[in-house]
């Protein structure tokens, strides 16, 4: 998982500023403001290997073939 764009709310310091009391400051929705606020997440599934198969001779040479996804 990659979080970008990670920064200060900068309402929610303003509230804390103006009313240093008050350690849950809330919107104009009456909604908790978060510490901070994340621009952008991505998550990236790997299945490596989705399928795979090994297989060993009698003269002990391998073979290995393996199929993998990334979403």
């Amino acid at each position: 998982m990659t979080v970008t764009g990670l920064q200060t709310h900068m309402l929610r310091a303003q509230r804390l500023q103006d009313n240093p009391l008050d350690p849950f400051p809330r919107n104009d929705n009456f909604d908790i403001m978060p510490d901070r606020q994340v621009g952008q997440i991505s998550v990236t599934e790997s299945m490596s290997p989705l399928l795979g198969v090994d297989l060993r001779t009698k003269t002990n040479a391998s073979f290995k073939l393996n199929y993998g996804m990334t979403r």
